[in-house]
């Protein structure tokens, strides 16, 4: 690792990666880790039972320590990444991301100074199975009233984007590990509700989107995000503006992944994969009645019928 000298910022820096079956990109991720300008790190790769090269790959750096445990998902094994960390600092880097060379020396420039932070929270860049960036569009920076704000809509993209205090995500109890593919939105919100935080507008890391990916799952999203939002009604009860972020926020989710979901669901139906398109359904009556009945009875009726369907723009499903 490089060793220049940074007057502002001090501390070991911790980097959990945890790994099911993305051996193919871990070494970059590692790679990513191990190119950084702060020169005091260390990392912790968790095999979350893979039957992949996750392994090998993870103990062909003298750098990186490897912690293997039978496949329990991405929020226990970012949990059982914590326990193996000495860091006063800690990321979670996913496996098939990468952290640009500043990103941990940002943070931590960030944390200090804003003492009373519970963690700081930049911007990424899209990159595709090639590793080549993508066009991304970037909303406003957040500045002020973070939990609310939160509440409405997760502006943090991926967990890679963020140093937390170590002692903070001890505290608070980890990643949940019954919301899949939200638990570091979960986490966001545990932590802003009673902590400050801080949020910059650089570029610090690369956000990898495949097939593959969890948040191309909108069925496993949206059960899992409303999840996190009905947990939180107990914190908002009695604050008229968080009530009302948190309905901004359910709608969202709803409209956002409901539309994913439905879209996955026409193309199921029309090469008549109905075992799959039906619990589809389901899902999304359960958890988005009113999308289900504006969406649904009308527009997939044309498909299931076998007349021409409408076109994504024309019936608000974008990929």
């Amino acid at each position: 690792m490089n060793s220049t000298n940074h007057p502002s910022a001090s501390g070991l820096v911790s980097v959990v990666i945890p790994c099911y079956n993305q051996g193919k990109f871990l070494g970059e991720a590692i790679e990513s880790v191990l190119a950084q300008t702060y020169p005091r790190s260390e990392i912790v790769v968790v095999d979350d039972g893979s039957t992949d090269r996750t392994v090998e790959v993870a103990r062909s750096y003298d750098a990186v320590r490897c912690v293997s445990q039978p496949n329990q998902g991405q929020g226990a094994a970012r949990n059982e990444g914590l326990k193996h960390i000495s860091g006063e600092f800690v990321a979670f880097l996913d496996s098939d991301d990468r952290l640009l060379a500043r990103a941990l020396e940002v943070g931590l420039r960030c944390l200090a100074d804003h003492p009373e932070a519970a963690f700081a929270a930049g911007r990424c860049v899209g990159i595709g199975v090639d590793g080549v960036q993508r066009h991304t569009t970037h909303d406003p920076l957040v500045e002020r009233q973070h939990y609310l704000e939160l509440l409405a809509n997760n502006y943090i993209w991926m967990p890679g984007t963020v140093l937390f205090r170590t002692a903070i995500v001890r505290q608070v109890g980890g990643f949940k590990t019954t919301v899949s593919g939200a638990e570091d939105y979960d986490l966001y919100l545990r932590i802003a509700r009673n902590h400050p935080i801080w949020c910059h507008d650089q570029v610090i890391a690369e956000y990898r989107q495949h097939g593959t990916s969890t948040s191309r799952k909108p069925m496993l999203m949206m059960r899992s995000v409303l999840s996190v939002m009905h947990g939180q009604r107990a914190a908002v009860k009695g604050d008229p503006r968080a009530e009302q972020a948190l309905r901004q926020g359910i709608r969202h989710w709803q409209n956002a992944y409901g539309e994913q979901l439905m879209n996955v669901v026409r193309k199921q139906l029309r090469a008549r994969e109905w075992r799959r398109a039906i619990p589809a359904l389901a899902g999304f009556l359960h958890h988005h009645p009113s999308g289900f009945i504006h969406h649904a009875c009308r527009k997939l009726s044309r498909v299931a019928l076998g007349q021409k369907p409408e076109t994504p723009d024309a019936i608000g499903f974008g990929e």
